[in-house]
């Protein structure tokens, strides 16, 4: 099997194991098949667990490996992609306080919101309803080195606060380029800084309906 076949789930699946880690940990606790038999046929529950399979039902995983000691400059340019940053987002990058020494393998989940987004708070609140954060800087950008014609079949894009609390992002996606007469779409990564005051205003629209938003499990995981 493939490495991008293997790494691939369904979320439908991600939403059965929350759902099934749930009845066994009733048994755990000394439940017994009655208590498990009358949560699982209760109306609620099959709502919740309805309202869970819909939220994870268009997700994707892949597996990257992090390098820590890569500069973002280094990582970018690695991606040979068109690049479009904002002034200052560089230095915005969170980075770990100790990098690790060896090299990170880091689980990535893709999902869609599906529809435009006028508040970014909704953004990390979509976020958490599916149990993850977003991924790091680093690991998009390993994502799109690994498979260079991601961005050719979705845009892939996370977020992050600098220590002033001012919001960025990076995306990876695909525009067509005026420098040829055949106008070929190439890869292209735009890292953006975010106006406090626009964001206030209500003009910024995310486009979360075009784009898979990329996360890390979260400690906490909400189930709706």
């Amino acid at each position: 099997m493939s490495r991008q076949t293997s790494s691939i789930k369904s979320g439908l699946d991600k939403g059965r194991e929350i759902v099934f880690s749930l009845l066994e940990g009733i048994e755990d606790a000394g439940g017994n098949e009655d208590d498990v038999r009358r949560l699982n046929t209760n109306p609620h529950l099959k709502a919740q667990v309805g309202k869970l399979i819909m939220i994870h039902k268009d997700m994707m995983t892949r597996q990257v490996t992090v390098d820590w000691h890569h500069t973002p400059e280094d990582l970018l340019r690695t991606t040979g992609c068109q690049q479009n940053l904002t002034e200052g987002g560089i230095e915005s990058i969170p980075l770990p306080v100790k990098k690790p020494l060896m090299p990170e393998v880091m689980d990535l989940w893709l999902f869609r919101i599906g529809r435009e987004v006028k508040d970014p708070e909704e953004i990390f609140r979509e976020y958490k309803l599916r149990g993850l954060k977003p991924a790091p800087f680093h690991a998009v950008v390993q994502l799109n080195i690994d498979d260079p014609f991601l961005a050719h079949r979705c845009n892939s894009k996370t977020y992050w606060r600098d220590a002033e609390g001012r919001l960025f992002s990076v995306r990876f996606d695909t525009w067509h380029s005026r420098s040829s007469d055949k106008n070929p779409r190439v890869s292209r990564v735009m890292l953006q800084a975010y106006d406090p005051a626009i964001i206030e205003s209500g003009r910024y629209n995310y486009w979360c309906d075009q784009d898979w938003l990329v996360g890390v499990a979260d400690d906490l995981v909400c189930l709706v």
